[in-house]
């Protein structure tokens, strides 16, 4: 009787010893299943904002107050879902990125060498896998009683100009419009009043090949020049 005791025992403590290791068995992250979703959302995550930034009719932007360098909130219907980062040297140029509210990144747009053509600087705007998408290149402006501070060209990867912007020089507050080659109005972007921080809307007047994000990235280079300044 006492032997057969001990074997239940010790069935027990089996039975214990094999439950405890299907436990912590089943709470062990899967590497490989795992990282590969995450990766796949992360993708999946930034092309939506882009395609949302390039669907919409308007967009807003407002500056942070308090930052050690620029750093802008991209809004979409009053709900945040990117950010701008980044500082304009007026010696070394300016660099900005793009940003998902989870810190991936969609886009970037760095202050290069000028390339045969009369400019005041010329940046390349780049996808969110570093490669050169386009070119926007700030006008020398030649006549000493304009009004207008500044003007911008539109280029694409093959350095043909697409679009350019004109300033509202009558307005309110800072203005200014970008059109097509065709002289066609494609975008207008608008300063809020605000006393607080410097902010922005973007209104997108019809379909081209300038995407949204690029004329957000103009607007926070015209604002870090005008801060600057």
């Amino acid at each position: 009787m006492k032997r057969i005791n001990g074997i239940g025992v010790l069935l027990v403590i089996v039975l214990i010893i094999l439950l405890i290791g299907f436990s912590v068995f089943s709470t062990m992250p899967k590497d490989t299943n795992d990282t590969t979703v995450a990766n796949s959302s992360n993708y999946e995550t930034q092309n939506d904002v882009i395609e949302q930034l390039n669907n919409v009719e308007k967009v807003e932007i407002r500056e942070k107050i308090i930052t050690m360098n620029k750093e802008y909130l991209i809004y979409v219907d009053n709900e945040e879902i990117a950010t701008v980062s980044g500082k304009y040297v007026n010696v070394t140029g300016d660099v900005f990125t793009l940003k998902d509210k989870y810190g991936n990144t969609l886009a970037s747009e760095k202050q290069i060498k000028r390339w045969g053509i009369r400019l005041n600087r010329l940046a390349e705007v780049r996808n969110e896998k570093g490669e050169a998408v386009s070119y926007i290149g700030e006008d020398v402006i030649k006549d000493l009683f304009s009004i207008s501070k500044y003007k911008f060209h539109f280029y694409d990867k093959k350095k043909n100009e697409y679009a350019y912007t004109k300033e509202k020089v009558l307005s309110l507050l800072y203005e200014f419009e970008v059109y097509n080659i065709k002289d066609i109005q494609i975008y207008k972007v608008e300063k809020n009043f605000n006393i607080l921080t410097d902010s922005y809307v973007i209104t997108k007047k019809e379909d081209s090949d300038v995407a949204m994000y690029e004329v957000v990235f103009l607007t926070c280079i015209v604002d870090a020049i005008m801060d600057a300044e």
